[in-house]
């Protein structure tokens, strides 16, 4: 009897170990460089775009009348672009549909800029990000 149990318990921490294994397979390892360029750089997904005043365009709705030309560019990105509102000081902000990184935000927003003369100025939206008092250096007076 001694011996039918343990050969059930080397079955059976056979089984487990190939379960291990393949939770293992299963789950992407971090790299601790790709934890600190996230730290570093947390990502945008919204762009400011200021557009130039023009009459009539401005009483109509941005998702209407510039939706579609912005569309076109983010797909380009692989991205999905809309609407979102319109800040304090006139800016219009556009929700990408995920957050990438600044550089490319920064990218993206260049090629909104030169796709039409209607924009004036084109920005990822640089959110403020909170400081840990331990990481960070105290100058004094």
């Amino acid at each position: 009897m001694k011996a039918n149990s343990n050969w059930l318990a080397i079955i059976l921490a056979l089984s487990l170990s190939a379960c291990a294994v393949q939770a293992t397979e299963a789950v992407q390892t971090s790299n601790p460089e790709t934890q600190n360029n996230e730290e570093k750089d947390p990502g945008t997904d919204e762009i400011a775009i200021y557009f130039k005043k023009s009459g009539t365009s401005d009483k109509k709705d941005p998702a209407l009348t510039k939706g579609p030309m912005l569309q076109s560019i983010a797909a380009r990105h692989g991205l999905i672009i809309t609407f979102s509102h319109i800040a304090t000081h006139g800016q219009q902000m556009w929700k990408l549909d995920r957050k990438i990184p600044h550089p490319e935000a920064e990218k993206l927003s260049k090629e909104i800029k030169a796709s039409s003369r209607l924009i004036e100025h084109a920005e990822p939206n640089y959110h403020l990000l909170r400081l840990d008092p331990l990481k960070s250096v105290n100058i004094p007076n």
